[in-house]
């Protein structure tokens, strides 16, 4: 996971970039947080993905405020790629829900869903280079 913010200027040059650069890129967010840019990039060799965040470093230090970098140490849930460590109980709408679940799957109690809150970004404690 790649994490980056870019000076508001900047901010399509840098997205362009990570978007057009190379294959270990798999998706690019871009979020609620003022010209923030979360990337996902995968390979099996971690010299290729501290290859990437060295060329981007390069390419577009200067229009960065932040750039962080996160390793992955266990898939919890992906859907996509049928990972699901807890075993939930059902997340398909082929019986015409819209999907949500309704149970704990591990204690069988019931809840309401409520609206989500946007919560503040308090930052992060993982690997940083660069930043303010």
């Amino acid at each position: 996971m790649i994490d980056m913010v870019t000076v508001p200027e900047r901010f399509e040059e840098v997205l362009k970039y990570v978007a057009t650069r190379t294959a270990f890129v798999r998706q690019i967010f871009t979020t609620s947080k003022t010209n923030h840019i979360h990337v996902v990039a995968v390979s099996d060799d971690k010299k290729d993905l501290l290859y990437l965040l060295r060329m981007i470093q390069k390419k577009c230090g200067d229009s960065l405020t932040e750039l962080h970098s996160h390793t992955v140490k266990e898939v919890i849930k992906d859907i996509y790629g049928g990972v699901n460590k807890y075993g939930q109980l059902s997340v398909s709408n082929s019986d015409g829900s819209d999907g949500a679940i309704t149970e704990c799957a591990c204690e069988g109690e019931t809840w309401e869903p409520t609206e989500i809150q946007d919560v503040p970004d308090e930052g992060d404690a993982g690997d940083s280079v660069g930043g303010t």
